[in-house]
């Protein structure tokens, strides 16, 4: 394809990005925000890398007609730039686990930012905002509970950042595998990691001990209680565990030739429940630590 050929899937990917954010905000529809890292990451797949970046550049720019500047910046980083680095981490990496690590951590990581931002340039703090808008939703009917509604509040700020971690790992997934699907039925082939090997290998006792401790002695520097910025962690892992709990139930059903589209669909649905991130978070935790899969003939 000529440089003219990929002019207008260009400009046609900025549209629908630009059209894709716009229509999520407009509508308050936050659903539609998963789909400009699900077409950057296509047009990856399909395309040369400057047709995604000049589409994920593009649809920046038009959205400063709606918006301004600095949500403009953070629906493009989040959106259309997000997906370009799935794809990117997805060919200098082998393991899907780490992509979901980093992805998460770039979200979040973008999310700390912004809220620096938006305080530094106008003044504007996010976290009190809508601490206000819960208290004016639901501050009587937490009050009437008797629950502390200034720390409930603390610690949902708290877990907020873990929250962001969370969305960007299910993102990367999304955008990853969905993208890769969606080439692969235009005929073009594509190489992606193999989810059936998600491992965290690199997870064992003595290195979240450390994770742990490192986060006891940010708190005692910070003055924060422990166990508020501890709930973050934990929510984390309890997520990566999770999902290397589908892995390996996935992998237990493909060695005796069971399909796994539905399950994924039962397994997202049980990240809902709190008894399933638990069940099969331990799972995830037992098979990371005894490596289950070599009994069966892989060491995944």
């Amino acid at each position: 394809m000529s440089r003219k050929t990929h002019m207008p899937i260009m400009l046609i990917g900025a549209l629908f990005i630009t059209v894709s954010v716009y229509m999520a905000l407009a509508l308050g529809m936050t659903i539609l925000l998963i789909l400009p890292p699900l077409y950057t990451s296509l047009l990856s797949f399909t395309s040369p890398r400057r047709v995604a970046v000049g589409a994920s550049l593009l649809s920046g720019l038009g959205l400063m007609l709606f918006v301004d500047p600095l949500h403009a910046v953070l629906y493009t980083l989040t959106g259309a730039v997000f997906g370009i680095l799935v794809y990117s981490l997805s060919y200098a990496l082998q393991r899907v686990e780490v992509i979901v690590v980093l992805m998460g951590t770039y979200l979040s990581s973008v999310y700390v930012a912004y809220i620096f931002a938006a305080r530094a340039l106008f003044g504007v703090d996010v976290l009190a905002s809508i601490k206000t808008a819960i208290v004016q939703t639901f501050g009587s009917e937490l009050a009437a509970m008797g629950l502390d509604v200034s720390g409930l509040l603390r610690q949902m700020t708290t877990l907020s950042f873990g929250g962001m971690f969370i969305m960007g790992g299910a993102m990367a997934l999304w955008s990853l595998y969905m993208g890769a699907r969606l080439a692969a039925t235009r005929g073009i082939p594509v190489l992606v990691p193999n989810f059936l090997a998600f491992r965290l290998k690199e997870l064992t006792l003595l290195p979240m001990a450390g994770l742990f401790a490192f986060t006891f002695l940010l708190s005692q520097l910070g003055g924060q209680d422990f166990w508020q910025i501890a709930s973050v962690l934990i929510l984390i892992l309890i997520f990566l565990f999770f999902l290397q709990g589908i892995s390996f139930v996935a992998w237990w059903r493909a060695k005796r030739g069971k399909a796994n589209r539905f399950f994924y669909v039962i397994a997202c649905l049980l990240f809902l429940i709190p008894m399933g991130q638990v069940s099969l978070g331990l799972l995830g935790f037992i098979e990371n630590m005894t490596q289950m899969r070599k009994i069966g003939g892989s060491s995944g």
